[in-house]
């Protein structure tokens, strides 16, 4: 039997992990002297508010090598194969110490390390792909040979609401934030082939929607994901409009975590995944 692992940032439902017996490697937050072990979806108010209380970017911590290790060593030690899916390798070295990791276990021939080349509910819609050819009766080789095509299928594309968190995290200056802000300029963030950039910039909520709900591909799309980092004040705005222009397609809603979402602030996105 093949079972999967993945870090914390895949931001998969606590539900669905438990129902397809799927075990997390979680990364870590640093909020000025705390810790916080990223947890599941639901549970990243506390790290947001200490985040907003303190005015500081976080920093962030990889999982050790020993936590992959113990991870595989639990899916392995009687007899199954796993299947780990981190986060993009060009985002974090999360990818590299799972390698390590496969290559210390006493079962490293059953083991296989999976770079999604792709971030937050990006990665959980490869998961479930990879969960169903699983199941199927697919092989770990074929699991793999299969990912290629589907990075090519999903995108992922967010709009911070102010640029303060950016400009804190030193990914814009002080002059472009407060401009950005009197202006209410809002960029459209994509991520692909594992770069982080700015797609659009637009003026205001609405238009920020719209270029967001442009950014969905013309293809056939199979199931889209409405993204929220904190509290974020656009979140229902776009499920509705979501909602009204894809009637049909499976609609699923999404937190993304510390880990990602404090570089940001508050946001809003969407996830999708194509025919």
């Amino acid at each position: 039997m093949i079972r999967f692992i993945v870090d914390s940032t895949a931001y998969a439902p606590k539900e669905y992990l438990e129902a397809h017996r799927i075990s997390v490697v979680p990364l870590s937050v640093f909020v000025r002297d705390r810790e916080y072990v990223e947890g599941a979806p639901g549970t990243f108010a506390p790290v947001y508010e200490d985040c907003a209380r303190s005015k500081v970017i976080p920093t962030t911590s990889l999982p050790s090598t020993q936590a992959f290790l113990d991870a595989f060593n639990a899916v392995t030690k009687d007899g199954d194969e796993a299947v780990c899916l981190t986060i993009s390798s060009t985002l974090s070295g999360t990818y590299n110490n799972a390698r390590l990791a496969a290559g210390l276990s006493e079962h490293a021939d059953r083991i296989s390390v999976l770079d999604s080349g792709s971030a937050a509910q990006e990665i959980f819609l490869l998961l479930q792909d990879l969960v169903e050819m699983a199941e199927q009766g697919c092989s770990r080789a074929q699991i793999a040979e299969a990912l290629p095509s589907l990075r090519e299928k999903v995108g992922i594309v967010f709009v911070p609401e102010t640029l303060e968190n950016l400009r804190r995290g030193g990914r814009i200056s002080l002059i472009s934030a407060a401009l950005g802000d009197i202006l209410k300029i809002k960029p459209v963030l994509q991520f692909r082939e594992g770069v982080l950039s700015c797609a659009k910039k637009v003026l205001g909520s609405a238009m920020a929607i719209a270029a967001v709900l442009d950014r969905i591909p013309k293809a056939a799309v199979r199931k889209i994901g409405v993204l929220k980092v904190s509290a974020c004040q656009q979140f229902e705005r776009l499920k509705e409009k979501i909602r009204a222009k894809f009637p049909n397609t499976p609609l699923f809603e999404g937190d993304i975590g510390p880990v990602i979402g404090a570089h940001v602030g508050p946001a809003f996105g969407l996830c999708w995944i194509t025919a």
